[in-house]
């Protein structure tokens, strides 16, 4: 983290990009770009990799960093979106892999997550690194940037190509 004195600065910020980030990154290489509305769905999927976040303080990585919360919002999402003029399954991918992308980035993490909860208190993980470490998170970020620049100049390749 970064510190001004005894106050944490952009700690949070930092890991906030790290997940929008890696979440752009998984949607280029999924090619969600290039489908009908592909804007959209990679802005639900990095809105879905911050999402879990909502429940920071006394349930934080319990209520909603566990696949039922992920499974909750799937079903609801699969129900609704017809009644907002998408795709579900293309909700459903979005929302896929901005929610789960944030969950496996928090299991690597010392503190790990709830994944069972509420039927397991107990957090699981690879516990690799803290949440917190810079260097991984610019690590994690400069991948990322790089997977989106390759499938950004391809994209703008095949556009100039026709």
């Amino acid at each position: 983290m970064f510190y001004v004195g005894n106050r944490v600065a952009c700690g949070v910020l930092l890991k906030r990009i790290t997940h929008v980030v890696f979440a752009a990154a998984l949607t280029a290489a999924l090619n969600l770009w290039t489908i009908k509305g592909g804007a959209l769905y990679t802005f639900i999927a990095i809105a879905s990799s911050i999402a879990p976040d909502v429940d920071l303080g006394k349930y934080h990585r319990k209520l909603l960093h566990n696949i039922f919360a992920w499974m909750f919002l799937v079903v609801f999402l699969q129900i609704t979106a017809p009644y907002l003029g998408l795709e579900g399954y293309y909700v459903f991918v979005s929302v896929t892999i901005g929610w789960l992308s944030h969950i496996f980035l928090d299991s690597l993490t010392k503190k790990g997550v709830a994944l069972l909860y509420p039927f397991s208190r107990k957090f699981y993980g690879l516990r690799i690194f803290s949440g917190d470490n810079l260097a991984v998170n610019v690590l994690f970020i400069i991948l990322s940037l790089l997977v989106l620049i390759r499938y950004a100049f391809t994209l703008i390749t095949a556009l100039i190509s026709s």
